[in-house]
């Protein structure tokens, strides 16, 4: 007796099996069933076209089929979607052939390399992205550091590589400010714990915002935090005041904070740790039993000037600050299209009444030099009382550095620059 069933295993007409076991003894003319091969199952392969990549690999493999999936371009067959199959539809082989399903890849498309927009104004970045084959999506946002209609962010960064059509989202500025929040931190010197008790005052471009009282016998060594705010470039001062004499005060810090950043970091421009000390205040000696004459306490204050906004554009000035006796107080140097509109301030010291004068510089050129004011102190009064005597505003412009016309440089029209003032002094 002859069966037949499918099989990978056994050629067709080959036995792949038998009913009773070989070397078994039987009665002649008894039946032997036996197992014949019909070779493999023949399988239709189905019309795959329009079907996924995915399905059509399912469906290979449910019919016993093996599928491997080969990516072509093609401008009529949606990305991802089966063109055709090889062997084609219809055809009859066997189990476990391997067919190539042949997959759709879109439209050949060109590698672009994405420009930096931001800083584009949204016209600039809309031709560039046209000029690239690129799509832009365009959002809103607000920047203290780009004008309004400036591009701001992009969703994928400059110079990444992709395909021509590719939607890139770009943030235009919408001129509105941004409130930015940072934190100032001074870390307070650990030797003033016997210096007594200070009023902190804190001031935004000049103007006090808040302040408080710290006893440096608990306070010494100590950080403080000020919460400060704002969406341009601010100076921030610290100013100190002993409680137990308020003649007794002076700067503590000056601290920069650019908000037009929104990584800021306080850039702290000047702290006098040595400040405590200098303002401490001593109780005078009561006892009677031996009076003694005592000289005029020093008194310190400050020299304080707000700079004219006529000079933001005037270049960077050496500041020199020294008194009637021709010494030197200090120097330092400003860059005007900051300091402009902003305090200047220098701390000073005497018993009774003093001058000091302060002389600019232009850094480009030392003979552009001047006499900028003339300020006396009067310290008799147990407070130091200012009092402007000049002031000229117009010095900055006048010392400011001009590049030499061609026709300076070659000497034909020259004319000697003027002295500078002498700084004068009071015998």
């Amino acid at each position: 007796e002859i069966d037949r069933q499918y099989s990978t295993e056994y050629k067709e007409m080959e036995v792949m099996d038998q009913k009773t076991p070989a070397g078994r003894t039987i009665k002649k003319n008894s039946l032997v069933k036996i197992v014949v091969s019909n070779g493999p199952q023949k399988i239709e392969i189905d019309d795959y076209s329009n079907l996924s990549s995915d399905d059509a690999k399912i469906k290979l493999e449910k019919a016993g089929l093996k599928a491997k999936i080969i990516f072509v371009e093609n401008e009529e067959v949606s990305k991802g979607y089966v063109i055709k199959t090889e062997p084609a539809a219809h055809t009859q082989v066997e189990q476990g052939t391997e067919v190539k399903v042949y997959v759709s890849n879109g439209k050949g498309l060109k590698a672009v390399n994405v420009p930096k927009f931001i800083g584009m104004t949204i016209e600039e970045a809309r031709q560039e992205a046209e000029d690239r084959k690129l799509k832009l999506k365009e959002v809103t946002g607000s920047s203290n550091e780009y004008e309004e209609g400036q591009i701001i962010e992009q969703s994928i960064a400059e110079n990444s590589m992709v395909d021509e059509d590719t939607e890139i989202e770009v943030t235009v500025c919408d001129g509105k400010p941004v409130t930015i929040k940072t934190e100032i931190s001074l870390e307070l010197p650990s030797d003033v714990t016997d210096t007594g008790v200070f009023k902190f005052e804190y001031f935004k471009d000049g103007v006090i915002f808040d302040s408080e009282e710290r006893d440096m016998a608990v306070n010494a060594g100590k950080t403080i935090t000020i919460p400060v705010s704002g969406n341009e470039l601010t100076t921030f001062t610290v100013k100190i005041t002993n409680v137990a004499d308020t003649s007794l005060n002076g700067v503590l810090a000056e601290i920069d904070v650019d908000f037009k950043n929104e990584d800021t970091v306080p850039d702290v421009k000047s702290y006098n740790a040595d400040l405590f000390k200098q303002l401490k205040y001593v109780a005078p000696d009561t006892t009677t039993e031996e009076p003694v004459s005592k000289p005029d306490p020093v008194i310190t204050g400050s020299v304080m000037l707000t700079l004219p906004t006529i000079a933001r554009d005037s270049g960077t000035f050496v500041f020199t600050y020294s008194d009637s006796n021709g010494n030197q107080i200090g120097t330092e140097t400003k860059n005007m299209s900051i300091a402009a509109g902003k305090q200047l301030s220098f701390e000073v010291s005497g018993t009774d009444k003093q001058t000091y004068y302060i002389t600019i510089e232009n850094v480009k050129d030392s003979s552009k030099s001047g006499q900028l004011a003339k300020v006396t102190v009067d310290f008799s009064s147990g407070k130091a009382v200012q009092t402007v005597d000049e002031f000229n505003e117009n010095l900055f412009n006048e010392l400011k550095y001009n590049e030499q016309t061609p026709a300076e440089s070659s000497g034909e029209s020259s004319e000697p620059e003027p002295e500078p003032e002498p700084v004068p002094t009071e015998e």
